[in-house]
């Protein structure tokens, strides 16, 4: 007989938290945008329990670390790293080359999906306060969460047209809500998309990094390089 796999932390009950602390208002929203039969709702605890944002706890409600996370005014209140943390260092972007007009810096749906990859994939349990860092550099945006990834994916399974394992999510909840928003498919097919929308701008391949301890998972994305200005194309343009 197979022993039980762990509870995920998104289905979990939410410590030192109520049900009165998730916001009808952002689920009712969330319910409107993925066009779900639920919104037609007239009890809220029935709904929270159907949509299994609450479970049932001697005898009363409590929300799902998921459903405080994605339903109440302020999640980093309970979870730390519920967050992002965006910086910007001096950009010397070139805009008098004909390609400027042509292609971006990066592509949105690169971005978008770096991003979303890096929420989803995350950990928000206590031990992983930090926020997922967003790092925007002259030549490169560097996309950060905490920590790596879970074992059994290795370097290997992020080369190009590589398979990802059968290992279990780290957040299956918050997986769940992203694909009903649309913002995710399935585990990390993003990665195509990102590779994908880079070549489409003419930009470099995105990179994808993480350390042995598997502490951070870093998603670089590469400047375009007709929007990045090198210490050869200062050469070549003589003295200001």
């Amino acid at each position: 007989m197979s022993a039980l796999l762990p509870v995920p932390w998104d289905d979990r009950r939410a410590l030192d938290a109520g049900v009165e602390d998730l916001r009808a208002a952002l689920v009712r929203e969330f319910l409107h945008d993925v066009g779900s039969g639920l919104q037609e709702w007239t009890d809220p605890l029935e709904t929270y329990r159907r949509m299994r944002i609450t479970t049932r706890v001697n005898e009363h409600d409590a929300p799902r670390n998921a459903g405080l996370l994605f339903f109440s005014d302020d999640p980093s209140r309970w979870y730390r790293g519920a967050a992002v943390e965006l910086a910007r260092f001096p950009d010397r972007a070139v805009a008098d080359t004909p390609f400027a007009r042509r292609t971006a810096r990066w592509r949105a749906l690169a971005v978008r999906e770096a991003l979303v990859n890096a929420v989803y994939h995350r950990s928000y349990e206590a031990d992983a306060p930090e926020p997922v860092k967003v790092y925007v550099y002259p030549d490169r945006m560097t996309i950060t969460s905490y920590p790596g990834p879970v074992p059994g994916i290795d370097a290997e399974h992020f080369e190009p047209g590589a398979a990802m394992p059968n290992v279990p999510a780290r957040n299956r909840r918050i997986g769940e809500f992203l694909k009903e928003l649309e913002l995710a498919e399935a585990r990390l097919t993003g990665l195509d998309k990102i590779r994908a929308a880079m070549q489409r701008n003419g930009s470099p391949p995105p990179r994808f990094e993480f350390d042995e301890g598997r502490t951070y998972f870093t998603a670089v994305l590469p400047v375009h390089r007709a929007h990045c200005r090198t210490a050869e194309d200062d050469e070549d343009r003589g003295p200001a």
